[in-house]
């Protein structure tokens, strides 16, 4: 049995509860440093200059793509954690209104002071609700973001929610770990780094990232870390604006990385994690 099928095999309730739990931890810790998002974020996403090497910086170069010929443009993040990207957006992008939501009430608390401290009330919505069981209660949006959060739930179930949310023509992106190497994966395991992770935290399979393109119009898919792993060795390196010589060699490595992965398609199997851009289509 692979890690996807153990990982189904368990009792649904049980996992929802046990990620509760772990986020209880986490929305404490991010409680006492909480600030508001610094300006030198708001100005690298709205630039978003380094798309091509940043999945992040992907993220918001396609979201002000999509609203660039609209006055206003939602946004909905399908499992939104504290609730930073969707304040970053918001500041990012003054056309974006994002609503989100996670399984996690005490992230949700988090997500809430952050959008008060950052000034963004006004255009975030977040609310307590389980990505399994009817989320969004009908309701459309132009841009639908699941950012790292997929490979937490049953893709099958929840899929079709995500397309129900979306707009006809709207967009759909997915960011994800992925593990299509298991060799490498046991390397990774063995980087002397913390992994501040969930439980159950997996990595999404080639077939999985082949079901979320399946019902997509052209979706575009691209690879990143592959030698930017890396970077977690370093000392700085999630705040590279403050830290000019970790951030020379942060993005010569993601630099380096995007060369590699679109040059020479093989090496796409030992890559970290993959962004999915598409839309909905207009008819279904």
């Amino acid at each position: 049995m692979g890690p996807a099928e153990r990982y189904w095999a368990m009792d649904r309730d049980e996992v929802f509860q046990r990620e509760i739990d772990f986020h209880r931890q986490v929305a404490r810790r991010l409680m006492e440093n909480l600030a508001p998002v610094p300006p030198r974020v708001v100005q690298r996403y709205a630039l978003s200059r380094h798309w091509r090497m940043f999945p992040k910086e992907a993220v918001f170069h396609f979201i002000r793509r999509h609203a660039r010929d609209r006055e206003r443009v939602e946004v909905c993040e399908f499992g939104c954690g504290d609730g930073v990207n969707c304040c970053e957006i918001a500041l990012a992008i003054p056309r974006a209104h994002c609503f989100g939501f996670d399984l996690s009430p005490d992230l949700i608390q988090v997500a809430r002071a952050r959008a008060r401290l950052s000034r963004v009330e006004d255009r975030v919505e977040f609310v307590v609700a389980n990505a399994e069981r009817d989320p969004l209660q009908g309701r459309r949006f132009d841009v639908m973001l699941a950012l790292a959060v997929i490979h937490h739930l049953d893709i099958g179930a929840v899929l079709p929610t995500l397309l129900k949310g979306v707009r006809p023509g709207g967009l759909l992106i997915f960011s994800e770990p992925v593990a299509f190497s298991p060799l490498l994966q046991r390397l990774r395991n063995l980087l002397p780094v913390d992994k501040e992770v969930s439980p159950d935290e997996r990595q999404l399979s080639r077939e999985e990232v082949e079901s979320l393109c399946a019902p997509l119009e052209r979706p575009r898919v691209f690879y990143y870390r592959l030698f930017s792993r890396l970077c977690r060795l370093l000392p700085h390196a999630d705040n590279i604006e403050e830290h000019p010589l970790t951030g020379m060699v942060v993005r010569f490595l993601f630099r380096l990385d995007s060369w590699l992965l679109a040059a020479i398609p093989f090496l796409r199997r030992f890559a970290g994690h993959v962004l999915i851009v598409g839309r909905r289509p207009e008819e279904d």
